[in-house]
């Protein structure tokens, strides 16, 4: 920046941020293409306006944690350099994407030139090509920039050029650099028809890519000088890509402009984005006014240490927040970003670089923020806090009696296989907030310790950066009595994105916890998940019935708890869920009128030392959910609290008695702020079943034949 903008940005950027707090929310494919050009259907699919915040948000949940930096080779000093054909570095490129991958970034953006594209659309079309192929081989997705209003260097070059691009200027930062397309072709309609082909152009060709992330359309329009005058460009390129119809999201993130065009680029994106390079408290302000869009939000640039920046407080800040972020600068060189904005020709070099993290040789410039980097980066799905989304919802997906087997001959593989992938597609279909594993997951068998098997199928899980938590069932750990229920809990609280935890001893069975949701726009307490081990048989099956039946401490523990989190809320009851493995008896009675499929007696225990009732009392819990039953799947409503089955998920496992019920999932979607919750179930052949809405959709529900309940130790039960 020259000092001219860098005056611009102090001045705008807190006055804007403040008023957009108050702000009313409101294809065609030229020449020949590389070789990876969209399909018509494709294209037919895809959006032609601005997205719905669910859309918005369904996105923003298929990707982990989006934490990447802002790319330009070492070789290069401007974006011509960048993608010119004489200077285009493959190498360099290549080499230095490696890097910053090595530090757990997955994602880069890059700025593209309109005036290599007007020289050489195709030539410029297959670099672009190759430069998402060399990111993706090193696991990053690509950002890509098609408009920039900076100009830099002294005097500041405002309109690109081809040919030799100009020597770097000692002690400046990126004097090289030029606009694209340049700042008298912005305030000139009669140039605008080249540069809406150049837009249509460039997005059709990638519009369908899976190796792009998102557009973002425009870098700080109104810089340079242009205040307003940009905002004309940024409305007509909104319209121009929109027109190529491509699947990612498109957006233009304010930076400091004035308060018109900023609102203006907020109106108009998909997603979100914003600049911001300051200390930790003004970005923790400036995340906070972002979110109350009520859309995904991520920083398209930050990490300016002369300007209060730093790695090991605002990165971790990033990741509790959930929005995604792209520091600017990744290898020194040519664009001289070790300078900052108000450096002057002649400048020693500094000690303290203003941006970069590695020395064109690869040498860390500094070795311990590399160690932050890696550190904050190694989990980017979870940061261990839940927290309802921007939308006020937060999904749960309930996964129950998977069955896994250790491996045993080719077809009992191949059904474990199946099982991962429809895991896989339930996820993929839901984009949850949290997974929750209700029992009977890990069921090896022959003496097998069950922990080395459970990675294996939470992996569709831990890939996703979901967080999961686990109650366990009657058959978790039955099988070898060398490892105990509190074996496996231990284990399973120390996995990826996990938040199972072992909870106090001496309440009767392992993992009695309680899962807390935050708020989406704040810390604040919003909801809580009771998690509860329902034991696995009774110690005289003749005497007693089959199964384990809570203990009189497991059901003072979750009074004592309701009663705390109450008083934490002023008295107001939270809105709970519960979630175990075993059904209580009270689920004959909700049955007689239910929504779903009831295929057996209820296996629940014969004894009922009242933790139904407790719940019931305490007026938090509005459902709880089990597993268990193979054959069930039904949801009902007594006294005010719904009794929900989840779906048998997998075929790891052939369910036992009648032809089984296809594999899925229940579906559990909460609103903040309310008592209330939709629930479905999601099918692993894609189809949604038995959706209803607590409370007022179970007043709809007829009464049903009345069912009897299992109370004998059943051989036939041995798979539940």
């Amino acid at each position: 920046m020259n000092a001219h903008q860098v005056a611009m940005k102090q001045r705008f950027v807190l006055q804007v941020t403040l008023k957009l707090l108050l702000a009313v929310l409101p294809g065609i494919a030229l020449g020949a293409s590389p070789p990876q050009g969209p399909t018509t259907a494709a294209i037919a699919a895809a959006p032609s306006s601005r997205w719905s915040a669910e859309q918005a948000w369904a996105w923003y949940h298929k990707h982990p944690w989006i934490v990447g930096f802002n790319y330009v080779p070492s070789t290069a000093g401007n974006t011509t350099e960048f993608w010119a054909a004489e200077t285009f570095d493959a190498k360099t490129i290549d080499r230095e994407l490696g890097w910053g991958a090595g530090l757990g970034f997955n994602s880069c953006r890059v700025f593209v030139q309109y005036l290599v594209w007007k020289h050489d659309p195709d030539g410029l079309k297959k670099r672009l090509d190759q430069f998402l192929t060399l990111a993706d081989r090193h696991g990053l997705t690509t950002t890509l920039v098609l408009f920039d209003d900076c100009a830099f260097g002294e005097p500041p070059q405002t309109e690109p050029y081809l040919g030799k691009q100009r020597d770097p200027i000692p002690g400046m930062i990126a004097p090289s650099w030029t606009p694209s397309p340049g700042l008298k072709a912005v305030a000139d309609k009669a140039a605008w028809p080249d540069l809406e082909k150049y837009v249509k152009d460039v997005v059709a060709m990638f519009g369908q890519d899976k190796r792009v992330l998102m557009w973002d359309l425009y870098n700080e329009p109104g810089n340079s000088g242009m205040g307003n005058k940009s905002l004309p460009l940024v409305e007509a390129t909104f319209a121009w890509a929109r027109a190529a119809r491509p699947s990612q999201p498109l957006t233009i993130g304010p930076w400091g402009a004035p308060e018109e065009i900023s609102r203006r680029q907020i109106e108009l994106s998909d997603v979100i984005t914003f600049h911001f390079y300051g200390n930790y408290d003004g970005l923790k302000n400036q995340i906070a006014a972002y979110k109350k869009h009520g859309r995904p939000v991520i920083n398209t640039e930050w990490m300016a240490r002369l300007q209060g920046s730093r790695w090991d407080t605002d990165l971790p800040l990033f990741k509790q927040e959930r929005v995604g972020c792209y520091s600017w600068g990744l290898v020194n060189g040519r664009s001289q970003f070790q300078f900052a904005w108000f450096h002057k020709r002649g400048t020693p070099e500094p000690n303290v670089w203003f941006h970069d993290l590695f020395h064109a040789d690869g040498r860390p410039y500094d070795a311990k923020e590399h160690e932050v980097i890696r550190k904050t980066t190694a989990n980017k799905g979870f940061d261990g806090r839940l927290k309802f989304r921007g939308d006020g919802r937060f999904k749960i997906v309930q996964l129950t009696d998977i069955h896994w087997l250790q491996d045993q001959d080719d077809a009992q593989q191949t059904r474990q296989k199946r099982t991962l992938a429809e895991m896989a597609g339930i996820l993929d279909a839901e984009h949850p907030d949290l997974v929750l594993l209700t029992g009977d997951i890990v069921t090896v068998k022959s003496g097998a310790d069950p922990i080395p098997h459970w990675p294996e199928v939470l992996a569709p899980i831990v890939a996703r950066g979901i967080p999961w938590a686990v109650v366990l069932g009657n058959h978790d750990d039955e099988w070898n009595r060398r490892v105990s229920r509190k074996d496996i809990v231990a284990a399973l609280e120390k996995m990826p994105c996990s938040v199972t935890t072992c909870g106090p001893d001496g309440l009767g069975g392992n993992g009695n916890y309680v899962l807390r949701i935050e708020g989406s726009r704040s810390d604040k307490l919003a909801a809580v998940l009771y998690c509860l081990d329902s034991g696995a048989y009774s110690a005289d099956q003749k005497l007693y019935g089959q199964y384990a039946w809570f203990t009189f401490e497991q059901i003072a523990w979750y009074r004592e708890q309701s009663r705390k989190l109450t008083e934490v809320n002023n008295g107001v009851r939270l809105s709970a869920l519960a979630f175990f493995h075993i059904p209580v008896p009270e689920f004959v009675e909700a049955g007689l009128a239910r929504i779903g499929n009831f295929g057996e007696p209820v296996s629940c225990a014969k004894l009922n030392p009242g933790m139904f009732t407790a719940m019931m009392e305490k007026k938090d819990v509005m459902a709880i959910v089990v597993g268990h039953d193979h054959l069930s799947d039904y949801a009902g409503c007594i006294y005010g609290v719904c009794l929900a089955f989840g779906r048998k998920t997998g075929s790891a496992f052939a369910a036992y008695g009648k032809p089984p019920l296809p594999s899925g999932a229940r579906v559990i979607e909460l609103a903040e702020g309310k008592r209330e919750f939709d629930t479905w179930i999601r099918t692993a052949d894609g189809k949604v079943e038995f959706r209803i809405q607590y409370p007022d959709g179970f007043t709809r529900i007829k009464p049903a034949p009345k069912p009897t309940v299992n109370v004998t130790a059943d051989p036939a039960s041995v798979g539940r």
